[in-house]
């Protein structure tokens, strides 16, 4: 591993040369990606620095800081970095879920970058909550989709949620790869996007199965609960404002007579 990225960092762009659209609901990092190998490099190393201010970046990179940056190294791809946020990163899968501290900390840090050392403390994700440590996750029917659309596959941001093993679009199990080889791996960093075999030339494999049916349907309806959130951003509401709204529609379905549960 060390020796292949020994390898590719020697005769690589140091500068993007394309910056392409970013595609609906495409994550940060696979913008980053496909930028990455239209100027004619594998790594990400060399943009870091370029996009974000940072020496390197880490997949998935799911809640990415210092955007502004970006935005404006990509300009005029992005209209602002509030379209960044809440369009191409997790936050908007979250934000309903934040106190108002912990939503302008995450917000800002997104935003203009800082001390914050890790914003999964604020979003509710411990370090190794997420069962599976697939760095990056895909839908092989979603791919075939965007390649008929666009002409390319791309990483999807509402596949990259923790946890997560199903498209919530079309309910199979998602793959990062064949599992067996560096590419699978959370640590690898260079850049690639979904093809129909592993990045190696074995065949894609799915992750792991759950346990029972319920676990299942239970990760289909969160996954379908992430895509409708990234897809239809909620608007931008007070936690006590949250709790009304929710105690509201819990009424209309008969779960709450007055002021009891």
């Amino acid at each position: 591993m060390k020796n292949r990225q020994a390898l590719l960092s020697k005769n690589e762009a140091t500068a993007l040369t394309i910056i392409p659209p970013i595609l609906p609901l495409e994550s940060i990092l696979s913008h980053v990606m496909r930028m990455s190998l239209l100027s004619g490099s594998r790594g990400l190393k060399p943009f870091a620095k370029q996009l974000f201010g940072r020496t390197a970046l880490q997949p998935p990179l799911l809640f990415p800081s210092n955007l502004a940056q970006y935005v404006k190294e990509v300009s005029p791809v992005l209209p602002s970095v509030d379209t960044a946020i809440r369009n191409h990163t997790l936050f908007s899968a979250v934000a309903p879920y934040l106190d108002e501290a912990g939503y302008k900390t995450v917000f800002e840090h997104m935003k203009r970058g800082g001390p914050l050392k890790s914003v999964f403390a604020f979003t509710g994700f411990a370090n190794r909550s997420a069962g599976d440590h697939a760095a990056l996750k895909f839908c092989v029917v979603c791919a075939a989709e965007d390649k008929h659309q666009f002409g390319i596959a791309y990483w999807h941001l509402e596949h990259q949620f923790p946890g997560i093993r199903t498209c919530g679009r079309h309910g199979i199990r998602l793959t990062a790869g064949c599992g067996q080889c560096e590419y699978s791996n959370i640590n690898v960093r260079i850049a690639r996007l979904p093809d129909e075999r592993c990045w190696c030339g074995r065949k894609l494999g799915s992750l792991p199965p759950f346990r029972s049916r319920v676990a299942s349907s239970a990760d289909f309806r969160i996954a379908r609960m992430v895509q409708d959130a990234l897809m239809f951003p909620p608007a931008s509401l007070s936690p006590m404002e949250w709790c009304e709204f929710y105690r509201a529609h819990l009424r209309q379905r008969g779960f709450v007579k007055g002021t009891a549960m």
